[in-house]
C-alpha cells in the first residue's frame, strides 16, 4: 500500500487536535473515566497521551475514512501496540439498525481502497474462528460504538459515531497473562452494562471475529456486517 505525506497529519494526539474535535475529546475522557468503565487500559493511556485519534466526514463518501486507516496502518507500524480512535460526522444515522448499516458501508469501502494484498493464508469466510479483517497489511480488530447503545454502555463514547481500532494480534500479548485481563474485562462488561454479556463475544481461534465489531443493545443474533462474497469481490490476492 502507498501513502502519501498528507496522510501523516491525519491523526491527532490530546495536545494536537483540531478545536471542531475538542468535544468529542471531551466526551471521550468522560467515557473512558466513568466508574467501571471495562477497558483497564483506555483511562491510563488517554492520560499518558498513548491514544491517537482521527475526525472523518462521510456526508459526501467514505474517502476519509480510508485516508485515517492509511496513517493508522503507518502508526501501527511504527508501534504495534498503538489504538486509534476515529470519530465520524455526517452519518446521520437515527437508529442502532442505521449505525449497523453504516459499519457495513464503512468494511466495504474499506475492503475496495486497500491496495495492499491479503495474506494467502487468510481466511475470507467470516464465519472461520481465524478470520482477520486485514487493512494495509494490518490485521484490525474494529470497536463500533455509537451514541445510540443504552442498554450497552460500553459501546457509547459519546456523540460521534466511534471506531476504536487496533491490530488484532496485539490482544494476544497483552500484559502478562492476556486470558486472564481478558476475562477480567468481560466480568467488568458485565457490572458497567445493563444487559448481560453479548453471546458474541469470544476468543479469537475458537468463535468469529466479525460479530464483536458491531453489538446490539440486545443479545439477540444478528446478521454478519460482511459475507463471504462482499470480501472475495473486493480484496486483492
Amino acid at each position: 500500500m502507498t501513502t502519501d505525506s498528507s496522510d501523516k497529519s491525519a491523526l491527532f494526539d490530546i495536545h494536537t487536535a483540531p478545536a471542531k474535535a475538542m468535544k468529542y475529546l471531551r466526551e471521550f475522557d468522560e467515557a473512558v473515566q466513568s466508574k467501571g468503565f471495562p477497558c483497564i487500559f483506555a483511562p491510563l493511556a488517554f492520560r499518558h497521551n498513548d491514544l491517537l485519534f482521527g475526525l472523518a466526514d462521510v456526508s459526501a463518501g467514505y474517502q476519509q475514512i480510508a485516508l485515517l486507516f492509511n496513517a493508522a496502518v503507518q502508526s501501527i507500524m511504527k508501534n504495534s501496540n498503538q489504538t486509534i480512535v476515529l470519530w465520524i460526522e455526517g452519518a446521520g444515522t437515527n437508529n442502532l439498525e442505521e449505525d449497523k448499516n453504516l459499519a457495513s458501508a464503512i468494511l466495504k469501502e474499506l475492503l475496495t481502497a486497500d491496495q495492499t494484498p491479503w495474506p494467502a493464508s487468510a481466511p475470507t469466510n467470516p464465519n472461520d474462528p481465524n478470520w482477520d479483517f486485514w487493512y494495509g497489511g494490518v490485521d484490525f480488530f474494529i470497536n463500533f460504538s455509537t451514541p445510540h447503545h443504552v442498554k450497552r454502555r460500553s459501546r457509547n463514547l459519546g456523540s460521534a459515531f466511534t471506531l476504536v481500532i487496533q491490530s488484532r494480534s496485539t490482544f494476544d500479548h497483552i500484559g502478562k497473562n492476556p486470558m486472564q485481563i481478558r476475562h477480567r474485562i468481560r466480568e467488568r462488561i458485565a457490572q458497567y452494562d445493563a444487559i448481560s454479556i453479548s453471546p458474541a463475544l469470544g476468543e479469537h481461534g475458537n468463535a468469529p471475529e466479525l460479530p464483536q465489531f458491531f453489538l446490539g443493545d440486545d443479545n439477540i443474533e444478528a446478521s454478519m456486517l460482511l459475507t463471504e462474497q462482499d470480501i472475495l469481490s473486493r480484496i486483492k490476492r
